[in-house]
């Protein structure tokens, strides 16, 4: 599938939050479908040459980002890693003050 217009590269990309949304669309185009959805977590059982055009709200308007379900999960893969660590960092914090 073409896509045309012209999209801004998905090295750009940046996702808003640990929680992988986008906070605007995200779009998946298989073969057979295209998937619509608002977080990478929607999509990210997809292969990783899944084209996908991915928007974010920019301060002044919304950009469009032309990447692949591979690239995202790869921007994607230090978020939750220190999301993770940052959660079991907590629970430490609060076990060791119930503790006292």
């Amino acid at each position: 599938m073409r896509v045309e217009g012209h999209p801004r590269k998905g090295a750009e990309f940046e996702f808003y939050d640990a929680s992988l949304s986008m906070k605007a669309p995200i779009i998946a185009l298989t073969e057979k479908a295209a998937i619509y959805g608002t977080s990478f977590k929607q999509i990210e059982h997809l292969p990783d040459e899944t084209v996908v055009i991915a928007c974010w709200h920019g301060q002044y308007r919304t950009d469009g980002f032309l990447t692949t379900v591979g690239e995202l999960r790869a921007k994607a893969k230090p978020i939750v890693e220190k999301h993770e660590s940052e959660k079991k960092q907590r629970a430490a914090e609060r076990k060791a003050a119930k503790g006292k």
